[in-house]
Parts: structure tokens; C-alpha cells; sequence
């Protein structure tokens, strides 16, 4: 799966987190489903991460806990919720649907090929 991953991630409050805390967040990020949603157990989020169960389990309460220096406030500043089945990635929509300056210069330039290729046929079309 992939993932955008911002350059603002090293500033913000999950960088300040222990190492294993770090490795698992990016794993869930990377394993979420578009929705957000990581179908996992902790045994094998542990595996997939390579961070000893303990620490994974430290990592999960971490991630699940309200963070008041979270730059995004929604739900507290919490990252993840257990669900059933494994865990949602609950601010991932958020940040899947910001467009980044190269995603909108070619949806741009799509449009204007679109709108050229459209005008193309009518002319044609005419004669």
C-alpha cells in the first residue's frame, strides 16, 4: 500500500515518541487500507514491524492515548482505535486527501488536454 508521508512528520509530536513507538505508527501507516483501517493482530503488527511484542504493545497504548501537543485535534489528538478485526488509522482520510502541488498541476494539465482534445473534435466534427 502506499502512503503520503508529509515532511512534517519529524516536527510534529509523534517524532518526539520513542523509537518503537515511531516504527510502529509508520507501519500501521503503510499496512492502512485507503480508509484507514489495518487488519492486524498486536502478535503480528509486532512481526510486520520488527519491534518486540512488549514494545508494540506500549507503542499501541501510546498511539491510542489523547495527545494534547497533537497538531491535529481531532479526537483528542489520538492516532489510532482498536476495532474490531485490528486498528483504524483515524486521521489517515485526512491527510490522503490533501493534494500535493505536483497532484494539482496534473490534474491541471489533464483538464486543459481534455477541454483541447473536446474543442479538437468539434471542429472537426463541424467539417
Amino acid at each position: 500500500m502506499f502512503v503520503k508521508l508529509f515532511g512534517t512528520i519529524v516536527s510534529s509530536s509523534i517524532w518526539e515518541e520513542d523509537f518503537a513507538t515511531r516504527l510502529v505508527w509508520i507501519t500501521l501507516l503503510v499496512t492502512a487500507t485507503k480508509e484507514g483501517f489495518v487488519r492486524t493482530t498486536e502478535q503480528a503488527l509486532a512481526r510486520t514491524s520488527n519491534v518486540p511484542l512488549k514494545d508494540t504493545l506500549v507503542a499501541l497504548e501510546i498511539l491510542q492515548n489523547p495527545d494534547e501537543t497533537s497538531g491535529s485535534p481531532e479526537d483528542d489528538g489520538r492516532r489510532i482505535e482498536k476495532v474490531q478485526g485490528g486498528y483504524m488509522v483515524l486521521n489517515l482520510p485526512k491527510y490522503r486527501s490533501i493534494k500535493t502541488a505536483e497532484q494539482l498541476a496534473s490534474a491541471e494539465s489533464s483538464k486543459r488536454h481534455y477541454y483541447k482534445e473536446k474543442a479538437k473534435k468539434e471542429i472537426q466534427s463541424q467539417n
